[in-house]
């Protein structure tokens, strides 16, 4: 499930393949993908997220995300109708609100449980987040060999060839 959640960071890294990676430290790759991932103002994208259980069984979600700047960020599932509605708005200042439809109001997500799974799928609520990974993450250098080795503490290593 980690490689849906960082589908995007990876391709992102990709894109900045054509750069010389082995003169570079793991901190100036996180700004360089921050200037790729943010480099328009405003964004509006659709994701399809395929849960897969232990059994093998899938399960299809379908999002849309809005994004204002680098610091608002509007994340709502639009299918299944038992997901549909379901949404996270990220504001500037670690403010974050979750939307139930169910429920018909909004609750406000505190620090502490942003790290718990949301809707039932391998995402924190701080994955919600409109943050630069620059300010999310600390890049460490594990090793260099040729090809440079960046690792997200707590999340995965990515290798740029």
């Amino acid at each position: 499930m980690r490689t849906v959640k960082f589908s995007v960071l990876v391709s992102a890294l990709f894109l900045l393949i054509g750069f010389n990676a082995n003169a570079q430290d793991g901190n100036t790759i996180l700004k360089k993908l921050d200037e790729v991932m943010y480099s328009p103002k405003d964004m509006t994208g659709n994701t399809e997220i395929i849960l897969i259980d232990k059994a093998g069984k899938k399960k299809t979600r379908k999002a849309t995300t809005i994004q204002k700047g680098t610091d608002k960020r509007l994340f709502r599932f639009t299918a299944p109708s038992s997901q549909a509605g379901i949404a996270t708005l990220s504001l500037p200042n670690d403010v974050m609100y979750l939307y139930m439809p169910a429920f018909g109001k909004e609750r406000r997500i505190s620090s502490s449980v942003k790290s718990q799974k949301f809707a039932g799928t391998d995402f924190a609520y701080e994955d919600m987040e409109a943050k630069l990974f620059v300010k999310k993450y600390t890049a460490k250098l594990l090793k260099k060999e040729g090809n440079l080795l960046v690792h997200i503490p707590g999340k995965l290593a990515y290798r740029l060839l």
